[in-house]
């Protein structure tokens, strides 16, 4: 209920809109006094800080007011509101609609890393529920973010590709209009023909948006790499007295596949989300991490896989990729560089160690790990 000022409001998030409310999350004072600061100016989490500086501007107190669209890293003019709890957040409440300052430099990142006769590429990519009914705006962007900025990598692995009719809540599970049309997506950007390789889930048993069916997929340039014709599996949880791992979640897919003579076998993943942990600011202090159990029996059976292929060949060249749903200081990492993994985001300066942003928290959810015969390279 107290009415307050923030002087020289730096965005620490890009505008989200919910329903018919906006909200943007800022550090005062142009962020002189924040901790764990990112590369790009945003607040970065770490094992011991979730940067409660971070100050939750929104407008639901006047339904006129406009919050300005923005990035991170964009200086905004004195503000003014009341301060609210809602959601489990502290929050601003703005009487008018904050202006701008100084817009954000920030611009969309090409990869540095090139493709040669000699250098595999690989990457992963969450395409957000991703259905024929999207669109050509949306399958336009995936193909040219995936041709432009990550330069068409050999092997790429999705998650979140829905079903061919998407939240059509019905029996059809299979995706190949969906994976179709990505693959000429691009095409048209300029890109290579990919070709994939996927395993349909078991209706409605995947988690995610009813009736999308969502599951991970493999797309592959055929002129870069082979597939190996009966490599292609879904790893699943054979101990079933805890429970199953993978219950209303994503099967992980594995397949081998062959880059100059040399198999590599990646592990395509999209583990069980964070939905049901306590907030940051909620009643429970600290928050419970309940949905950190099933990951970290998730973990347990990818790693196991793991562990087996290592002990058949120790310089056996496995990746792991995915939206493991969770940082790289959590419990389920661990428990995969265990199996002699390493993470490939802590080879990054820490203040570039990020892959997402939620209420102004940068912070890693996508990772790609490597086995030592490939970190070796």
């Amino acid at each position: 209920g107290m009415r307050v000022q923030i002087n020289n409001a730096l965005t620490t998030s890009p505008t989200a809109q919910f329903g018919a409310s906006e909200e943007l999350w800022v550090l005062a004072d142009n962020g002189s006094n924040a901790s764990s600061r990112t590369a790009a100016g945003g607040s970065l989490i770490t094992a011991s800080d979730y940067n409660p500086e971070r100050i939750q501007i929104d407008d639901l107190n006047n339904a006129a007011i406009t919050l300005p669209d923005v990035d991170v890293g964009t200086l905004l003019n004195t503000l003014t509101g009341v301060v609210n709890y809602d959601f489990s957040n502290y929050e601003v409440l703005v009487s008018s609609a904050p202006t701008v300052a100084q817009a954000s430099t920030l611009q969309k990142e090409v990869t540095t890393l090139t493709a040669t006769a000699n250098q595999l590429t690989v990457a992963t990519f969450n395409v957000e529920n991703l259905d024929p009914s999207d669109g050509p705006l949306k399958f336009g962007a995936l193909g040219a973010a995936i041709v432009d900025n990550l330069k068409s990598p050999a092997i790429i692995n999705l998650e979140e590709i829905q079903d061919n009719n998407g939240a059509t809540n019905d029996s059809v599970v299979d995706a190949s209009l969906t994976i179709q049309a990505l693959i000429d997506a691009i095409s048209a950007a300029g890109g290579p023909t990919y070709a994939y390789r996927q395993i349909n889930p078991v209706d409605d048993q995947s988690g995610g948006e009813p009736g999308g069916n969502i599951r991970v997929a493999f797309l592959f340039n055929p002129a870069r790499v082979s597939f190996v014709e009966g490599s292609l599996q879904n790893l699943s949880d054979t101990n079933l007295g805890d429970g199953d791992a993978f219950a209303s979640s994503r099967l992980p897919l594995a397949g081998d596949f062959v880059f100059n003579g040399q198999t590599i076998t990646v592990i395509g993943n999209h583990f069980n989300s964070k939905g049901g942990d306590d907030p940051l600011f909620g009643v429970t202090q600290p928050p419970v991490l309940s949905s950190e159990t099933q990951r970290n029996q998730q973990a347990d059976v990818v790693g196991d896989f793991i562990d087996a292929k290592l002990a058949l060949n120790p310089t056996a060249k496995i990746i792991v990729a995915g939206d493991l749903n969770d940082f790289e200081f959590s419990a389920p990492l661990t428990r995969l560089e265990s199996s002699g993994l390493t993470s490939l985001i802590e080879t990054l300066p820490e203040n570039e160690r990020y892959s997402y942003n939620f209420q102004g928290n940068a912070q890693t959810l996508d990772h790609l790990m490597a086995s030592a015969s490939l970190m070796g390279k």
